[in-house]
């Protein structure tokens, strides 16, 4: 009688696989331009509508135990998502590793594995609502931003 095992086929890295993975990046921007006050008198509520979305952010290379030797691929990037109104996107293949984004007054870090594209998501609203009396009025200095990393990829400061 002969046994024999069966053997499962790994797949082994290929030299023609990009390392890292695509890493799909989306700005929406609503700027507000009336208010209201909410129905019994109480908060301010905000009419809002689209606006330019074009940006731009920072991405850096963070100090990665896994990571050990520096590559070119693990420098330095500045991402531009061109000017659409309402919503705006671009992709960038980012090596692996843990990263640095930067964007205005946001900060937010990611890991990046190998082959496992994910979005992050920014967000601006421009200008809010300030109740005066009994009365809503459009304030158009500064924003809000957010921005928005899908959670398994998220890196806690």
């Amino acid at each position: 009688m002969v046994l024999c095992c069966a053997t499962v086929a790994q797949k082994k890295p290929s030299s023609l696989e990009k390392p890292g993975a695509v890493v799909h990046f989306r700005h929406t921007h609503e700027r507000v331009t009336r208010c209201g006050v909410s129905a019994g008198g109480g908060a301010c509520h905000e009419v809002r509508v689209k606006a330019s979305a074009g940006t731009e952010l920072s991405l850096t290379p963070v100090a990665d135990p896994l990571v050990t030797q520096p590559t070119p691929e693990r420098t330095a990037v500045q991402v531009s998502i061109p000017n659409s109104v309402g919503t705006a996107s671009t992709e960038l293949r980012v090596a692996e590793g843990t990263w640095q984004l930067t964007w205005t007054d946001q900060r937010a870090a990611f890991r990046v594995h190998s082959g496992q594209e994910f979005p992050v998501l920014l967000t601006t609203i421009s200008g809010h609502c300030l109740r005066v009396a009994t009365a809503c009025t459009v304030q158009n200095d500064g924003a809000r931003r957010s921005v928005s990393i899908t959670p398994e990829f998220a890196v806690s400061p």
